[in-house]
């Protein structure tokens, strides 16, 4: 049985049970090598323990039996397999926590992770907690708990896509930053966000940052602290937010370029004389918001050449919530979604 001491024949193999498999060539203990291979297609194995990324049992693509020691190791491996969009490859990661980010370092188009219920405490290091790294990636990030960097290095932000043709979706449980940069960044790409997003605990940064590309966001995003911070500032490009914004220190969100479409949020400050939406250009569309701003200070702030478009109850809710200020802007109500 596995427990004991095959005897060798030559350099015959010698199986022990419908699982294991021996091989050696000398007759005393310690000589014989496990050749049982553990192989997954289109898999790749993370172990933050068990794992290696050099000498002897070095890890393997598709080999569940050989880990990588870091996710580093694993993208590296995952970029000699073929790959298309719909023909992906998964690096599994075993459950745990880790200070390692997940950061590409090359064109990877169909690498997704598995990060089974585990985070990732970022806490130094010059790249964001998750990265395309400024190179094109396509990339699927599952099952995460808590992304979170914990320094203000430079790039030190938790998630951050910055080539024009990436495409990150990150599932997580809650994504929170460091008060000296902005916790969510994107200047192109695309990136879509499934989980809720907090300010660092002493902020003065903005939670979510939108200068360019594609941001669409399903949870909520909260800020706690009373220093200078704003939940949403968009500057360029298009984001979409399916959730509520709530700060204490600042205007809960900020306009000057772009198109921010709200869907069902309740958007507040508790901040006197902050107003709930500054929309100093750009194109702001409502759609059946609850809007709160703090006291003495405006609900919705649109006073230039801005486009504001109010759907379902928008007009409604705006009326009840607060003052709101239009002076300039072209106000559509009630308009057909597009």
């Amino acid at each position: 049985r596995d427990a004991a001491t095959p005897t060798a024949i030559g350099s015959l193999g010698v199986q022990l049970d419908t699982n294991i498999v021996y091989q050696g060539t000398a007759l005393v203990a310690g000589s014989w090598t496990n050749t049982n291979k553990l192989n997954v297609s289109r898999t790749i194995f993370v172990d933050y323990v068990n794992g290696k990324d050099s000498g002897t049992s070095i890890g393997l693509p598709q080999r569940a039996d050989r880990p990588f020691l870091t996710k580093a190791a694993a993208i590296t491996s995952a970029l000699t397999l073929s790959r298309t969009s719909t023909n992906r490859v998964m690096i599994n990661v075993a459950m745990g926590e880790s200070t390692e980010a997940i950061a590409f370092t090359a064109t990877s188009l169909g690498i997704d992770f598995n990060l089974n219920g585990g985070s990732l405490l970022v806490s130094s290091g010059s790249t964001a907690g998750i990265s395309d790294g400024g190179f094109a990636c396509d990339s699927v990030i599952y099952n995460a708990g808590l992304i979170q960097r914990s320094s203000g290095a430079s790039n030190g932000y938790a998630i951050s896509v910055t080539h024009a043709s990436s495409t990150i979706v990150v599932n997580a449980l809650n994504v929170t930053g460091f008060f000296t940069v902005p916790t969510v960044n994107i200047s192109a790409g695309t990136l879509i966000l499934n989980s809720k997003v907090t300010g660092g605990s002493s902020a003065v940064q903005n939670v979510i940052q939108v200068s360019g590309g594609t941001f669409i966001l399903n949870g909520n995003t909260i800020s706690t602290n009373t220093g200078a911070t704003v939940g949403v500032v968009i500057s360029a490009g298009t984001a979409t937010i399916n959730g509520d914004v709530t700060v204490s220190g600042d205007n809960a969100i900020s306009i000057t370029g772009g198109t921010l479409t709200m869907n069902g949020s309740r958007i507040q400050t508790v901040t006197a004389a902050k107003n709930a939406i500054k929309n100093d250009a750009g194109t702001l569309k409502l759609m059946s918001c609850h809007v709160a701003a703090g006291a003495g200070a405006f609900s919705v702030d649109s006073i230039g050449a801005e486009d504001v478009l109010l759907y379902g109850a928008c007009s409604q809710n705006l009326a009840a919530d607060g003052t709101t200020t239009f002076i300039g802007s072209t106000i559509v109500t009630n308009v057909l979604l597009t």
